[in-house]
């Protein structure tokens, strides 16, 4: 399936219940391991110019030809 992330035209493969946290994962925004919440927490995601709410990364199925941007907020000092 051919999705842009960022601007960048990528092929990823996922079935027909693929979901914006796959991708997220898979794409190494956040990881699957005990810090998920954490890394997924610091993540604004825009699907086709929306904003996505975390609470709907899990349940967004992904479409051939979608655009996403994902921003990732840090703090430092």
């Amino acid at each position: 399936m051919r999705i842009t992330i960022n601007g960048e035209v990528v092929q990823q493969e996922y079935g027909a219940s693929g979901t914006l946290e796959d991708l997220l994962i898979s794409s190494g925004f956040a990881n699957s391991g005990p810090t998920k919440e954490r890394d997924l927490s610091c993540l604004v995601v825009s699907k086709d110019d929306e904003i996505i709410t975390r609470a709907e990364f899990a349940t967004t199925v992904i479409k051939e030809n979608d655009a996403f941007e994902v921003l990732r907020f840090v703090g430092g000092g």
